[in-house]
């Protein structure tokens, strides 16, 4: 049993933190759900349309025409979201 033990132990050290980040992004896009494919997002000043939403990132364009990875761990912890809705939804 102590065997067992501090092999979970140990192995609580080592995935901890990515399960808790896979289970916070599940609570962000399926609780939240801030905003979806095709809307237009207001991130720290810029505005980013929505191109991709991942369980881990989400992948949005800028006016400027670049392409912009953003974490989803990084939007639930330190951004404020104002979104609007797409007048033409988008379905991937």
């Amino acid at each position: 049993f102590t065997t067992f033990s501090a092999i979970m132990v140990g192995l609580s050290f080592v995935f901890g933190n990515s399960i808790r980040i896979m289970f916070e992004s599940l609570l962000f896009l399926f609780g939240e759900h801030p905003y979806d494919v095709g809307d237009f997002v207001a991130i720290d000043g810029s505005v980013y349309e929505v191109r991709k939403v991942r369980l881990l990132y989400t992948v949005m364009i800028s006016f400027e025409n670049r392409t912009v990875y953003f974490a989803s761990k990084e939007l639930l912890e330190k951004v404020r979201i104002t979104s609007s809705v797409a007048a033409t939804p988008i379905y991937e």
